[in-house]
């Protein structure tokens, strides 16, 4: 947390073998917050400890979506500027070779990156 605020992130990819299995934001404190506090009091947390929180498909006012290296600026910039979809937040796009989640993370990007205002 201190180094995302350091460097002004608000989402970290958590990888496995370079494969992604999930995301920590802000809003995962935040939700962890919300349905389960005592886990926050511990002095020592561990991905482990919150690893429902980050799995993708847990995230409660965000959804992500991945494109293949190959996908085309003006479709990202089209579909960010829809802001939502399936009534969450898109916040992220996860590259992978072929677009899949279960390839290899390439890269992302987010809707500052894409300079949607």
């Amino acid at each position: 947390i201190k180094t995302m605020i350091k460097y002004g992130y608000s989402h970290i990819p958590v990888l496995n073998e370079n494969k992604l299995i999930g995301v920590f934001s802000e809003n995962t404190i935040f939700t962890i917050y919300n349905s389960d506090h005592n886990i926050l009091n511990k002095e020592n947390i561990i991905l482990n400890d919150i690893s429902y929180y980050l799995d993708i498909n847990n995230h409660q006012t965000e959804c992500f979506a991945f494109i293949h290296e190959n996908y085309h600026v003006s479709k990202i910039i089209k579909r960010f500027k829809r802001r939502k979809e399936n009534n969450k937040r898109l916040t992220i796009f996860f590259i992978t070779k072929n677009g899949s989640i279960n390839s290899e993370l390439i890269g992302m990007i987010t809707p500052y990156d894409a300079l949607i205002k």
